[in-house]
């Protein structure tokens, strides 16, 4: 009787606590949910790794939250704040930066969205004509790729609306995507001048005299070894440059031209994401170190995928 007695207290006990622990969960995934606005998808987790997929032709982000348990699900748009986005980035603390491209005309800007939110709460425009990409140092430096009639990279530092800085060199004349290496190089891609540095600390930039490319467009790095891949059109393709070298050691294999490309870790696995530059919304991921896609994901904001950002998880 006593055994008996002692059972229930357990079994009473266990169920207390599941009970408890599952008030927790819910409790963490409302705060969860009303942090973001109330714009996610209630199965979404915000410390997953997630991608941002700019529009072709339309001004809207599209969400996808990258583990979900049947595969990238969307999880929730932005459409404030756009004009035709092209560039995106996400920084450390989790806040996306979008360029608005605006069809090629003059007076674009830069729209920054805190974590979760769908309202930009700073937007850049102050020295800039036609934006076309962006990314962000890590001491939180805005670093736009502008063209229009005086091509440049402009720079603001955080939580500003005036540049710091305007770089402009012979290097930087159809500026394409601009990113940086876990050293705070600054690379950038132009369809007519190849792919640039700008070393740490400096604001001169200087080619990397790359070979065999043609009409440069998308740039990504692979921080476990260095590795270049840029996309060139003209055959489509991505050439993949070992680090300190100029000529490419392999080729992806692509079906489509290839807009901006990103990478990123999803479960301690390293990849690159090539989206198509036509209205399918597909998206190519290879293993870093393959050069035949592993899958085509479908994860289309309207018109397409244009660009795309990479949200690590555990990142807001």
């Amino acid at each position: 009787m006593i055994r008996c007695v002692g059972l229930f207290v357990t079994s009473l006990v266990i169920a207390s606590s599941a009970a408890s622990a599952k008030a927790a969960g819910d409790a963490r995934h409302h705060a969860i949910v009303e942090r973001h606005g109330g714009w996610m998808a209630r199965d979404a987790n915000p410390n997953h790794a997630w991608m941002y997929v700019a529009s072709g032709t339309e001004s809207i982000i599209a969400i996808y939250d990258l583990e979900h348990r049947f595969g990238p699900h969307k999880i929730g748009e932005i459409t404030q704040g756009l004009t035709n986005p092209s560039g995106l980035a996400v920084d450390a603390k989790g806040a996306l930066y979008a360029t608005n491209y605006d069809n090629g005309n003059a007076g674009g800007g830069v729209s920054i969205y805190p974590p979760g939110a769908t309202s930009p709460s700073l937007t850049l425009s102050q020295g800039l004509s036609v934006p076309l990409d962006v990314a962000v140092d890590d001491i939180g430096n805005v670093w736009v790729v502008n063209r229009g009639s005086a091509p440049s990279i402009v720079v603001y530092p955080p939580g500003q609306t005036t540049p710091s800085q305007v770089i402009t060199s012979s290097l930087i004349q159809v500026p394409t995507q601009i990113i940086f290496d876990s050293a705070q190089d600054v690379y950038f891609g132009d369809n007519l001048m190849g792919v640039s540095e700008i070393p740490a600390g400096s604001s001169v930039p200087v080619s990397l005299n790359l070979q065999k490319l043609t009409a440069t467009s998308g740039i990504a790095l692979d921080p476990t070894n260095g590795d270049l891949f840029v996309s060139t059109d003209g055959p489509q393709k991505i050439l993949v440059y070992p680090a300190g070298q100029t000529q490419p050691s392999r080729t992806l294999k692509l079906s489509a031209t290839a807009c901006f490309l990103a990478n990123g870790v999803i479960r301690n696995r390293e990849f690159v994401f090539v989206p198509d530059c036509g209205s399918t919304g597909n998206i190519w991921v290879f293993n870093s170190n393959k050069n035949s896609p592993l899958e085509t994901w479908n994860l289309p904001a309207a018109g397409g995928a244009c660009c795309i950002a990479f949200k690590p998880a555990g990142v807001p």
